[in-house]
């Protein structure tokens, strides 16, 4: 129980949460870029994140993807 209670309080840091609104805001501005989309942009920034710690990774990437969604939606 209490490991995930740990892993709860680390999805929950600062550091993640300004890494996912970090990868949604940047997933905006690429998916209303017309023919970019979220896959793609995920296979754009997968380099950055080889610098990043697993976490902050996958909320950056999750961020990225569900952002390009919505700035596809704009264009």
């Amino acid at each position: 129980m209490e490991l995930i209670v740990a892993g709860l309080l680390d999805s929950v840091s600062l550091g993640s949460l300004l890494f996912v609104v970090f990868g949604v805001a940047v997933g905006v501005l690429i998916g209303a870029i017309p023919g970019i989309n979220g896959p793609m942009a995920i296979a754009l920034f997968i380099p950055i994140t080889y610098y990043m710690t697993p976490l902050t990774a996958i909320g950056f990437l999750v961020g990225l993807n569900k952002g390009a969604f919505f700035g596809g939606a704009v264009s």
